[in-house]
C-alpha cells in the first residue's frame, strides 16, 4: 500500500525528491501464486496484483532503496496429524510463556490464503516469508521473531493473573 500511495498520491516526481527509502516490516507484498487454489479467493481483492503490476519490484522507488524485513518465529506444521502430534505439550509452553499449538493453527490459517501453502511454510505466524519479500529487494530475515502480538501472551500482551 506504500507503494501505491508513494506512486499514485505523491507522484513518481514528488516521490523522487521526498522519499529516499522504504522499509516495510512483515507486510505482505506478493498476492498467491495464479495456480494456488486460493488464487480466486484473493484476500486483498486483488490490491496486491494491482500494486504489483502498477509499481513492481518496489517501485516508484529503486529497487535497491526499498527494504522488506519478514520474521521466521512460526514454521507451521508438516500435516495435520504434526499439528496434533504433542498437542498437549504444545498447548501451554511454560518456558516461551506461550501457546504454540495455538500460534500453529494462527500460521496455518493465515499463511494459506496469503501464499497458497499452508504446511511447512515459515513466517511471523501472520505473513510466510516469501510473501513479505519482493523480487530485487533487500531483505531481511529475522529468526525467532513473530508479528508482533499476534497471539496473546500472558505477562506480555493480555494481563491476566498468572
Amino acid at each position: 500500500v506504500a507503494r501505491s500511495y508513494i506512486g499514485e498520491v505523491m507522484g513518481e516526481e514528488v516521490a523522487a525528491r521526498r522519499v529516499c527509502s522504504l522499509v516495510t516490516l512483515g507486510t505482505p507484498h506478493n498476492p498467491p501464486p495464479q495456480d494456488s487454489p486460493v488464487a480466486a479467493l484473493d484476500q486483498t481483492r486483488g490490491l496486491l496484483t494491482y500494486i504489483n503490476d502498477k509499481f513492481p519490484a518496489g517501485s516508484p522507488l529503486p529497487a535497491s532503496s526499498v527494504t522488506c524485513v519478514a520474521g521466521r518465529g512460526t514454521k507451521s506444521p508438516a500435516s495435520i496429524g504434526a499439528l496434533f502430534k504433542d498437542a498437549k505439550a504444545k498447548s501451554w509452553d511454560s518456558q516461551l510463556r506461550r501457546s504454540t499449538l495455538l500460534e500453529e493453527v494462527v500460521a496455518l490459517s493465515s499463511y494459506f490464503p496469503l501464499s497458497g501453502q499452508a504446511f511447512d511454510t515459515v513466517g511471523d505466524g501472520l505473513i510466510p516469508v516469501k510473501t513479505a519479500l519482493m523480487e530485487r529487494c533487500g531483505a531481511v530475515e529475522i529468526d525467532d521473531c513473530n508479528h508482533a502480538a499476534f497471539v496473546p501472551t500472558l505477562g506480555k500482551s493480555l494481563f491476566l493473573p498468572e
